[in-house]
């Protein structure tokens, strides 16, 4: 019964590692938004140097009342862009949020955004939890 214990410890410990996630975002910039408007995108890149796939599954920010996921693409050349319910990031693999692409879209800003202010991002991922990321906002 005690071997049979130690083995399930060992597995559980030692097991449960082979599967702890880890994500690395860096890089990160907010759009500084034109004129008026109430909303604007954010960009990063994000790093899963881990053994085992991830998703950020939302995001969230101090500065707007509505954080969503979204992907930018062109169909019968026309720009498309849908809120997606996640984007999936491989064992091994950098995923570059950028304009045109995947992005975060902030919207109903909570006040106005000027190139040079800092916003912080919460990203919330399916393994590896809860990251929190610094991001410039640039005048583009």
């Amino acid at each position: 019964m005690r071997t049979l214990l130690m083995t399930f410890l060992v597995q559980f410990l030692f097991g449960s590692m082979a599967y702890a996630v880890k994500v690395d975002a860096d890089s990160a910039w907010v759009r500084q938004p034109r004129g008026k408007l109430k909303m604007t995108g954010a960009f990063i890149s994000i790093t899963n140097p881990s053994k085992s796939d991830d998703e950020l599954i939302s995001a969230s920010c101090d500065c707007a009342e509505v954080t969503e996921i979204h992907l930018s693409s062109h169909q019968d050349g026309m720009m498309k862009m849908e809120r997606v319910a996640g984007i999936n990031i491989k064992a091994g693999e950098t995923v570059a949020l950028k304009p045109g692409s995947y992005h975060i879209m902030l919207m109903k800003l909570k006040k106005p955004l000027k190139a040079g202010d800092t916003v912080s991002l919460q990203l919330k991922f399916k393994h590896a939890g809860a990251v929190t990321v610094d991001a410039k906002v640039k005048a583009q």
